[in-house]
């Protein structure tokens, strides 16, 4: 085992790969717009790549379960109080509850932009040597990111508008209610 370069052992659960090192063999390098990166380095980036894109993925996930509960809420709010209407007022309660579950189907749209298809990431990697293949794979990892980025600042900003479209809605509903008992 000595003599091999660069050997890759995996633990047997394939957790974690370790790279174990021959004396006297120079480390791999790979330069990139004039910066140089070593081969651990470029393994600890892409675990750092993947580890921030799962966190992102997972707030995504969550986002569009937030969305969910948003159009479902208000669009059963929406009916309750349309049955129980006996005023013109009950119409902008009604339009409101509409509005935030329209914006929450908004928050909950499909994802549109740069996503990494597996089969285009082995077509670009066949043929070329590791560290080059291992740049590209983080390279679209990272424009995977963005664009996940982007999709998460859109579904906050549909969510956040719906929330107070809901939360109008549920306080005018209490005023209108409570000022027709009053009368």
């Amino acid at each position: 085992m000595s003599t091999v370069d660069d050997f890759l052992l995996s633990s047997g659960m394939g957790d974690r790969v370790k790279t174990v090192r021959v004396a006297g063999v120079p480390p791999r390098k790979l330069v990139l717009q004039g910066r140089e990166y070593g081969e651990e380095t470029l393994q600890l980036l892409h675990e750092e790549v993947v580890r921030c894109r799962d966190a992102q993925l997972q707030s995504v996930a969550q986002m569009q379960t937030r969305a969910g509960l948003l159009v479902g809420s208000a669009s059963i709010a929406a009916a309750l109080v349309g049955v129980a209407a006996d005023s013109s007022w009950w119409t902008t309660v009604i339009a409101l509850f509409l509005i935030a579950a329209l914006l929450g189907l908004a928050a909950a749209a499909p994802t549109t932009g740069f996503i990494v298809q597996p089969r285009k990431a082995f077509e670009i990697a066949a043929g070329q040597d590791f560290l080059p293949a291992r740049h590209v794979v983080v390279a679209n990892i990272i424009k995977e990111y963005e664009t996940y980025s982007a999709l998460l600042a859109r579904q906050r900003r549909w969510a956040t508008a719906g929330i107070i479209a809901f939360v109008l809605a549920a306080a005018l509903c209490a005023v209108i209610r409570v000022l027709s008992q009053s009368i």
